[in-house]
């Protein structure tokens, strides 16, 4: 018996040194980004990873880090997803923006947009520009719409090729002539923005809001429908425009438009509140959401058609 006890402590005490051993692997996110993710991978028994047994990282991350130092695109934005979110592996903004330009840099459309969004906000962006606004005018002969946006962007701001406003505004009016809404919105805030070399236009930029919201774009009709309201122009103020869109984005359960829509009915009066700050509750007010309650606001508003197309 003694013998016995003392075999399965010894089996307990080696259990314990595999697990240590198993679990000394790479653990930090910033491990995984470009720069240092091939020697963690050395750092990975394949065996442990690919059972997810005792791996610092599940499987889907090994497997995207994998295809990531192998070259594949789409690997290389899916493990930056995964560090951003800290899915799986470590979380590494750092790291995921720089498998995000590598991607980038292959063409990788989304990449690209993101790259754009995380330089608006002031991100360092560790990659070659020069090479993803190349490898994006491949995919824009292609036809891509997001690929238009993106290297417009690139392009109106004059990064990775000089800077070219007109040629900005062609590739966007390009891929809303082919019926990209969220090309028709970039349009939109360019033009209502201080943009490069592009003066601030109000007009334009109602128009091309006006456009993305039909094609579609549920946000585009609730913030046009604000501006209807809230602009600080007041020559471009209509109300009746303005309770048109929020009326449509209402309709299609977008639930800030049937928030303002419902204190421009509590008012009785064609005024809107201004767009709150704070966070859209998940559900609509007074049941808006509810077949009944759509029927109710269109009754309701029948007669206040605007002549307007």
């Amino acid at each position: 018996m003694q013998r016995d006890h003392g075999c399965g402590n010894a089996a307990i005490a080696g259990m314990a040194m595999l697990m240590a051993v198993m679990l000394s692997g790479a653990a930090r996110g910033e491990d995984y980004g470009p720069g240092n993710a091939a020697a963690a991978l050395q750092q990975l028994s394949r065996w442990r990873c690919s059972l997810n047994l005792g791996c610092p990282i599940s499987a889907d991350a090994y497997a995207a880090l994998t295809g990531a130092l192998a070259g594949d695109r789409e690997a290389q934005y899916r493990l930056a997803r995964l560090l951003e979110r800290g899915d799986g592996i470590p979380r590494d903004v750092r790291a995921a923006t720089g498998w995000c330009g590598k991607a980038a840099e292959q063409g990788h459309v989304a990449a690209a947009l993101e790259l754009n969004r995380l330089r608006h906000d002031g991100a360092d962006i560790p990659a070659d520009e020069t090479k993803i606004a190349a490898a994006l005018r491949l995919e824009v002969d292609k036809g891509h719409r997001d690929a238009m946006r993106a290297l417009a962007d690139m392009q109106v701001y004059g990064r990775g090729l000089p800077r070219d406003a007109e040629q900005g505004l062609a590739l966007l009016r390009r891929a809303a002539a082919a019926g990209s809404a969220a090309a028709a919105e970039d349009l939109s805030k360019l033009f209502l923005r201080d943009a490069p070399g592009i003066p601030r236009n109000s007009a334009e930029g109602f128009h091309w809001l006006a456009e993305s919201a039909r094609l579609g774009n549920a946000a585009a009709m609730l913030d046009l429908g604000s501006m209807y309201f809230n602009f600080p122009d007041a020559a471009m103020r209509d109300p009746v425009e303005g309770y048109r869109w929020l009326m449509r984005a209402a309709l299609v359960d977008n639930p800030a438009a049937q928030e303002m829509l419902s204190a421009v009915l509590a008012r009785g009066r064609w005024s809107a509140p201004a767009p709150s700050s704070r966070p859209i509750r998940s559900r609509p007010i007074c049941g808006c959401a509810s077949r009944r309650a759509r029927r109710s606001m269109t009754m309701r508003t029948s007669g206040c058609r605007s002549s307007r197309t």
